[in-house]
């Protein structure tokens, strides 16, 4: 892996750091498998991030080289009922028969989501994505983690499904988004 150091922000530190965010996601997202959709779009992006900063539990993680340079990132919240992530999802049926009563229901303790893992091109398959995701969940106090992927997005989908994640549904979140596999991961 090469040589970067984690540097976890919270809550209202979390608010100053949308440009070094936003360089990331601007690369990240001018790549082809995405294709100039307008749901990646810089602007997008910012509605979102300034959304996720003011929820309970925000966390960033920035992966820096030793000069400074962000190399990747990733974030997450807790859910609050408020939010209705799960609104949208449609869930397999296998999934939703094995689903106790109340599995959706949310109250700011029970979930943890990620928007976002982002590494830039030449920093990816070493295990910095990794190791963002492990540092991350290691502090949560969630029951559970929930994020969407794009299907197309093959190595992103077969990390996720390594690190024991499962695809539970299909989502479009919001009208103008591509539709995403929901996945989620049991915490404790």
């Amino acid at each position: 892996m090469p040589q970067v150091s984690l540097h976890p922000f919270t809550g209202v530190e979390g608010r100053a750091l949308f440009r070094a965010a936003s360089s990331i996601h601007v690369d990240v997202y001018a790549e082809p498998l995405f294709g100039g959709h307008p749901f990646f779009s810089e602007e997008a992006f910012e509605q979102r991030f300034t959304m996720a900063v003011e929820q309970p539990g925000f966390e960033i993680i920035f992966a820096r080289q030793d000069d400074g340079t962000d190399v990747a990132l990733m974030y997450g919240y807790t859910l609050t009922q408020e939010l209705r992530w799960w609104d949208e999802v449609r869930w397999q049926p296998d999934v939703m028969r094995t689903l106790p009563g109340g599995y959706t229901d949310e109250d700011g303790t029970r979930t943890v989501v990620i928007p976002e893992i982002l590494v830039r091109r030449p920093y990816r398959r070493a295990g910095i994505a990794r190791t963002m995701h492990d540092d991350f969940m290691a502090r949560r106090k969630e029951e559970r983690a929930g994020l969407r992927v794009l299907p197309d997005n093959l190595p992103a989908r077969a990390a996720y499904l390594a690190w024991g994640w499962s695809t539970v549904g299909t989502v479009c979140p919001v009208p103008q988004a591509p539709t995403y596999e929901c996945m989620v991961k049991n915490l404790h």
